[in-house]
């Protein structure tokens, strides 16, 4: 999901001053023209505006010349109906739904509230230095735990080794206990821990604080997948017949 809304970002950075000379005018109060492009007036609250979506430039001149450019070359794509054609569209379409999950996860993200107390900090800071083996299934819905045994893979590793999310499921789990490991409630992992070898490694942990943040975010992704699940189940969601 991190990956996702880096990505989003980076689309909306460069596309959302662009879609400033798109859109056709709207009625509004412009108090200072600065340049007309055939006809197009471009006011300087535009000019600020679009500077506030983190263009950079030198100085208003070759500020000015770029939104000149950039004006010219989208109304050179216009002539050839470029704007018209399906490709476009379905990228247009695909932008603004991207944007809508975008501002919606974000929102969903700052509402939420973790508490995390002091054991919790400190069982995830034992584990450092621990060797883990344990069996991991790519699954939708938990199995049984000898399913998970018979058809799980088999890894064993150091527990700094391990990706972030695998150590927060490992750090709370005692030899024979299983767990999911939810990515969004989509692509689903089970994973049974077998059994932990050797002792804490001070040296290789991490401090209280960076723990404290870790498992703050770990349980907001938590929330996250349940709540999305919570909209999967009151949702009407009918798979329908495919034709051989």
């Amino acid at each position: 999901m991190k990956y996702l809304f880096i990505i989003l970002t980076i689309i909306m950075t460069i596309t959302a001053a662009t879609f400033l000379f798109i859109l056709p005018d709207q009625p509004k109060e412009k108090k200072e023209i600065l340049v007309t492009i055939n006809g197009h007036d471009i006011s300087r609250g535009d000019i600020l505006e679009e500077g506030a979506t983190g263009s950079h430039h030198e100085n208003t001149t070759d500020f000015l010349n770029s939104v000149i450019t950039r004006q010219l070359l989208i109304e050179e794509a216009q002539k050839h109906s470029i704007d018209k054609e399906l490709s476009f569209r379905k990228e247009l379409k695909e932008y603004y739904e991207q944007s809508l999950i975008k501002i919606l996860m974000e929102r969903k993200n700052e509402s939420l509230q973790a508490q995390v107390n002091d054991q919790e900090i400190q069982n995830l800071r034992n584990c450092f230095g621990k060797t883990y083996t344990f069996r991991l299934l790519k699954t939708r819905e938990p199995p049984k735990v000898d399913f998970l045994k018979s058809n799980g893979t088999l890894h064993s590793a150091r527990f700094e080794d391990l990706s972030e999310n695998l150590q927060l499921i490992l750090a709370n789990l005692k030899p024979g206990e299983m767990a999911m490991e939810f990515e969004t409630g989509n692509e689903n992992s089970a994973v049974l821990l077998e059994k932990i070898e050797g002792a804490t490694d001070a040296s290789a942990s991490i401090d209280p604080e960076r723990a404290r943040r870790i498992l703050i975010e770990h349980h907001k992704r938590q929330q996250i997948s349940n709540w999305i699940i919570e909209l999967r189940k009151s949702a009407s969601i009918t798979f329908q017949k495919q034709k051989e």
